[in-house]
């Protein structure tokens, strides 16, 4: 039965669950048939797109656009976004699905997409920091920077706006020169989620809900919890409420009454990720224990989503800081922003997430059968008593584990080939020496090259671990190669392999 559940939750083999949903923009005119069109006979045949006609001025008149930067970048990329359209397939016309549309908008408003501000100052950019003085210089910097956020939030609250699409964390203006909009940062390529059949909100291989959303009849509306959606300050009572919200998420509300309790459940919109595999898979370990059945991670990538798709805890609890707090939400939240203890990598997102396509799913028991235990003995469950830490712990077991896999060891080839087949049969979606390397940075590993170590701040330390070998990886000629990046040993790690 508990295979059975699992087959239910997960795709087949762990793999994605079929290709990206849009062409990729490169391949524009390539695909267009057996003769190369011109510039030219490229524009008519969008102006003679009835669909794209109609379709654009649709998915740009979402969100406020009567702002002068707005209105510049629209005329300026007026082409580039029907070019978007055109090459989106026809059931994202329509109002329920027209989110598809601008999440791509959305995602290719960035530096070097498709629909980057900067290609409005092109004709304008200065040839050498020596053709501007230094002020005039900075002034125009300040302004392409200006352009590029005012553009990337617009078509985030574009896609806030649309019916059945994701809800994006936006943060409100800045609405005096005393305050400063809350950056969000980038979070890691990979996050994960664990769940079971007794999980809340909706966790499948497709979608991905909140609580909230899951509990709800559509149409649903509706919240971004940074209130970024309107041109209004949120309130003091907005954003005390928002607060309770996202602690009572974190830490559970602290409150004797069941009613209330469930109330306060029943009304999450937040979902919980994590950057660390490591902490995941121990995560699954305690859960499979305790409940007796199959458990399912869901991987993302997340250069799939657009920003502010994913925020970190950290970030949010540093936003809801100065509010009004009970001492056990202020400890709470210094501990968590300080990043000393407890540090999983918890990022999250809000209503519903469309993952198809850009995810994969895989039980527990997958990973076990790929070969996880041969490459890591301790998360082996089946030689542990009831006791151990392994099968009723997580983060004490997590914290142990990183203590002990911090101490560097030697790599073998087997070590390689087993990170490799369980990166190929379970994460089959993605990149598998991206996966291998991410499975590998678990432990401390000696290394065949020298040079500068990079590190992800307030990631967990394998997290960071594995953004160093990526980086170094990138620099050796085989870029694929993991055998010329670790000092590799035969397997009883006694002398050197040939």
């Amino acid at each position: 039965m508990a295979e059975e559940r699992a087959e239910k939750m997960t795709s087949p083999e762990g793999t994605d669950h079929g290709p990206l949903r849009i062409r990729p923009l490169a391949s524009s005119v390539s695909d267009l048939g057996p003769e190369i069109l011109s510039l030219p006979e490229r524009l008519d045949l969008l102006r003679d797109n009835a669909e794209v006609q109609r379709v654009t001025p649709r998915i740009t008149s979402l969100a406020y656009k009567k702002d002068t930067v707005i209105g510049k970048l629209l005329k300026q990329l007026d082409i580039d976004i029907k070019m978007i359209v055109e090459r989106c397939p026809p059931q994202w016309y329509e109002d329920d699905t027209l989110w598809n549309i601008v999440q791509e908008c959305c995602i290719q408003a960035v530096p070097h997409g498709h629909l980057d501000s900067t290609y409005y100052f092109i004709s304008n950019y200065p040839r050498s920091r020596d053709e501007y003085s230094e002020a005039k210089y900075e002034r125009f910097e300040k302004r392409m920077e200006s352009f590029k956020k005012i553009w990337a939030r617009f078509w985030a609250i574009s896609l806030n706006r649309c019916r059945g699409g994701p809800t994006l964390f936006v943060p409100p203006r800045a609405f005096s020169r005393s305050e400063t909009e809350m950056p969000l940062r980038d979070p890691p390529r990979y996050l994960f989620r664990v769940y079971d059949s007794k999980s809340k909100g909706i966790n499948s291989p497709k979608i991905i809900a909140s609580v909230r959303h899951s509990a709800m009849e559509p149409p649903i509306p509706k919240i971004n919890i940074l209130f970024g959606n309107t041109k209004q300050p949120p309130t003091d009572e907005e954003k005390q409420s928002a607060s309770k919200k996202l602690h009572s998420h974190l830490i559970g509300p602290n409150l004797n009454d069941e009613t209330e309790k469930a109330e306060i459940l029943q009304h999450d919109n937040l979902v919980s990720w994590s950057s660390s595999l490591l902490y995941v898979i121990q995560y699954a370990n305690s859960r499979f224990c305790k409940l007796g059945e199959d458990v399912v991670i869901c991987a993302v990538d997340t250069t799939q989503f657009p920003k502010g798709q994913f925020v970190r805890d950290m970030d949010l609890l540093e936003y809801f800081s100065h509010g009004d707090l009970t001492d056990e939400e202020k400890a709470f939240s210094k501990l968590r922003r300080s990043g000393v203890r407890d540090n999983n990598g918890e990022y999250l997102s809000q209503g519903m997430l469309h993952v198809e396509g850009r995810s994969c799913t895989l039980s527990l028991r997958a990973l076990k059968e790929a070969g996880l235990w041969d490459l890591y003995p301790e998360f082996n469950i089946n030689v542990a008593t009831l006791g151990a830490p392994v099968r009723s712990e997580c983060e004490t077991y997590v914290d142990l584990l990183r203590g002990f896999w911090g101490d560097q060891c030697a790599t073998t080839k087997k070590h390689i080939e087993l990170a490799r087949n369980i990166a190929a049969k379970c994460f089959g979606a993605f990149s598998e020496t991206d996966m291998a390397l991410l499975l590998l940075a678990f432990h401390k590993r000696e290394l065949a090259t020298e040079g500068t170590t990079s590190y992800l701040r307030d990631e967990p330390m394998e997290v960071s671990r594995y953004w160093d070998l990526t980086c170094r990886l990138k620099k050796l000629r085989a870029a694929g190669s993991l055998d010329d990046l670790f000092v590799l040993k035969l397997d009883d790690g006694t002398s050197r392999a040939e």
